[in-house]
């Protein structure tokens, strides 16, 4: 045990030896990160913002300075010849009082004085010297600057880069893709020559179009001359070449468009990736997706990319909307709209309206909602052009769904189901607790405080309560309920003749999420509750309005009356209805569960002998705490092995196994008693015999003194408090002993 306890001692040492940098995160930036090319020279600065709080009064402050890709430069002169600085030459930055001496091509030493307001500017004057990243490297020799790397510029070999916006869906006849976009990293990369576009195997271009090109700015830039045109397709169709004159004097971006393209299906097929590599006339050569072989059929995707809205589980809300979804054919006339086209969402989720954000090429469109399910029907689509629909729905959720809200197009309308993410469900609050572990046949027994807090700001609505409700167990009189956080008020705090604890949200939280805290609670613990744990639960307090059909244009959809649509007594549970009609909107689920074992009954009352318990205890050697069921125990006197014997806390560990046992002490004697029940054990410092009501027992090893408290062997206190081997663990790889 010592030899770990002084492992631990070292590594603290350890720890504490390293400097204080080498954890901090710092406010040090470069003022730019430039791009250049190889044996440009370039300059940059560091600005080092990190000495309030490190530094008082103003000391003097050493680092070394290295860099990666490039070498250092000294500026030039007045006629502007480079002029560089030998290593160990001195220069002096005046401007920002900082002084530098060089000590290679690559490291140099910075010499600067700062107080605790200080921002220190290092101006860099570098030369490129290979492609990547260049970098400077920050060391601390005598300075409190924090040890870090930094990018000073990115080196290019005269390099370009080409994209896409986005692909295509590419039919058997002419397509027209997105632009390819050229761009120069630096200016006059691109270079006289005539510059390819390939595309894959099983793809062609067009005979019947011809590509255009936009260089911007025009001509390459101011003085620039860059011309890039159109020339010729080779015979295959496969290879698009273009005639590049002149060159940029500025980064210059050359955009391809009308770049029409089709799959042969001799030599491709459905799903097959078309990719066009780019290359020649100074060009980096690379190849970019562009689009995919498509054959009739339609698209299901998300219109526009934003953040998920959130749905309460419990409640329908008119004003949320899902995600806007996208179908789209592929090629004119491919939706089977003769055939019937599906729009499902999980169980537990079902539609409570629909809104078209937009159509195009597609008429006389309705719509059929069964709880989850949309059915999609139109009488027409468009023979020319692609037929677009855009929709959203509004949602009701049941109070036990959470997780993602998922919409699938299926049915036989369209070629395959595609499922997308259109909501998130939360429950409103989250609930916490410390568990109880309680006696049955009391009443105004007191119980942990109850947490909540909300998911969001406003989840819990203005004149709606809140019900909670433990399983077989009553709240026995009205506890205190207090907003701790946000600016939500409550009132109207009781408890029912049910034994339900209700308030109700005087005004809804608005800037944050609510905390409340239920303190002061009572609970009657009537005699029949058996042993075990008992969950803390939401609960709905009345059912749902009926629901009612709706008809708005041409939609069609059952939707619930009343105010918002669903019965507003309960915050948290709004549609709930256990009757025998499945009406969309409505579940049969009245509470949810929301901490389990808020209370585990862990004895019998008064119908078990007061020698039995049901805790378990846990205790492991050189720990200060110990487990008794679900509750922390600190131990003075931790547990230890002596002679091969797992030496056990006689007090600690009986008082934790049982709330009526009873331990004295008698210092005359040097004797432990223990009263537990009608067991009566007494133990003598220094005996290896225990009494048992007045049965002497032998015990593996004797009891003995350690800093004032009285410790046996683990067996013997297990056997003396009446367990038998099978309730008594040891767990040698944990050093840890366990009483059940």
């Amino acid at each position: 045990m010592k030899k770990k306890i002084a492992l631990l001692l070292a590594a603290a040492m350890v720890v504490g030896s390293l400097p204080m940098t080498a954890f901090a995160s710092t406010d040090n930036n470069v003022s730019k990160v430039p791009s250049v090319e190889d044996d440009d020279y370039f300059t940059t600065s560091i600005v080092i913002d990190e000495f309030d709080g490190i530094v008082d009064e103003e000391e003097e402050q050493t680092i070394k300075l290295t860099l990666t890709n490039a070498e250092w430069w000294g500026g030039t002169t007045d006629n502007g010849e480079v002029k560089m600085f030998p290593s160990g030459t001195t220069f002096e930055d005046e401007d920002y009082g900082v002084t530098y001496t060089r000590l290679s091509d690559n490291q140099a030493m910075a010499v600067f004085r700062a107080s605790e307001t200080s921002k220190i500017t290092l101006r860099l004057r570098c030369k490129a010297t290979e492609e990547g990243e260049a970098t400077v490297t920050i060391d601390d020799v005598d300075s409190v600057v924090s040890a870090e790397t930094l990018k000073i510029a990115n080196v290019m070999g005269g390099a370009t880069t080409t994209t896409i916006s986005d692909t295509t869906s590419i039919r058997e006849v002419d397509t027209t893709i997105k632009n390819v976009v050229i761009e120069e990293t630096t200016a006059g990369t691109l270079e006289k020559g005539e510059l390819k576009l390939k595309l894959t195997n099983g793809f062609k271009y067009s005979y019947s179009a011809e590509p255009t090109v936009t260089v911007f700015p025009a001509n390459g830039g101011e003085g620039g001359n860059l011309k890039v045109e159109f020339k010729e397709y080779d015979d295959d169709h496969q290879e698009a070449y273009f005639t590049v004159t002149g060159s940029s004097t500025t980064a210059t971006t050359v955009s391809i468009g009308n770049i029409t393209i089709y799959w042969d299906d001799d030599d491709a097929e459905v799903g097959d990736e078309c990719e066009i590599t780019v290359s020649n006339a100074g060009t980096t050569k690379e190849t970019i997706l562009v689009g995919t072989a498509a054959d009739y059929g339609v698209n299901f995707t998300i219109y526009k990319d934003e953040e998920l809205p959130v749905f309460y589980s419990g409640t329908y809300d008119e004003d949320v909307d899902t995600l806007t979804v996208k179908i789209k054919e592929n090629i004119a006339q491919s939706w089977l709209t003769t055939r019937k086209t599906k729009i499902v969402f999980p169980e537990g989720v079902e539609v409570m309206g629909i809104d078209e954000d937009y159509t195009s090429n597609i008429s006389g469109i309705t719509y059929e909602i069964d709880e989850n399910e949309v059915t999609l029907k139109a009488t027409s689509t468009s023979t020319t052009g692609k037929a677009e629909l855009r929709l959203y729905f509004q949602l009701s959720v049941s109070p036990d769904y959470t997780g993602e809200i998922t919409a699938t197009l299926t049915g036989s309308g369209v070629d395959e189901d595609i499922e997308l993410t259109v909501g998130e469900a939360k429950f409103p609050v989250i609930i916490d607790a410390d568990v109880n572990e309680l006696m049955i046949d009391y009443r105004n027994t007191a119980a942990s405080d109850i947490v909540i807090t909300e998911v969001d700001a406003g989840a819990l609505k203005k004149d709606t309560y809140v019900a909670l409700q433990i399983d077989g167990i009553e709240f026995d009189g009205d506890p205190t309920v207090e907003v701790e956080s946000g600016d939500m008020k409550i009132e109207s705090v009781k408890t029912n003749s049910d034994g339900l604890l209700t308030f109700k949200i005087k005004t809804e939280s608005q800037k944050e999420a609510a905390t409340i805290r239920i303190s002061d609670i009572e609970l009657y613990m009537e005699r029949s509750l058996p042993a075990g744990e008992y969950d803390l639960s939401v609960v709905a307090l009345e059912e749902a309005d009926d629901a009612v059909k709706v008809e708005s244009g041409n939609v069609t959809y059952t939707g619930l009356s009343g105010e918002n649509g669903l019965s507003e007594k309960d915050a948290i549970i709004r549609n709930y209805n256990d009757g025998d009609d499945d009406e969309t909107g409505l579940f049969d689920i009245d509470e949810v569960t929301v901490l389990d074992g808020y209370v585990t009954i862990v004895t019998a009352g008064r119908e078990q002998d007061d020698s039995t318990f049901t805790t378990k205890v846990t205790v492991t050697i050189g720990a200060t705490t110990m487990m008794a069921g679900t509750k922390e125990i600190a131990l003075d006197v931790p547990a230890y092995i002596a002679n091969g014997y797992t030496m056990l806390p006689v007090r600690a560990v009986t008082e934790a196994l049982s709330g009526s046992a009873i331990v004295r002490w008698d210092d005359a004697s040097k004797t432990v008693t223990i009263t537990f029940g009608q067991r009566v054990i007494n133990m003598t410092v220094g005996s290896r015999t225990m009494v048992i009501n007045g049965v002497n027992v032998a015990m593996q090893a004797e009891c003995e003194i350690t800093d004032s408290r009285a410790f046996i062997p683990l067996r013997d206190l297990g056997y003396a408090l009446g367990l038998n081997d099978s309730k008594i663990a040891w767990d040698d790889a944990t050093k840890t002993a366990t009483l059940n």
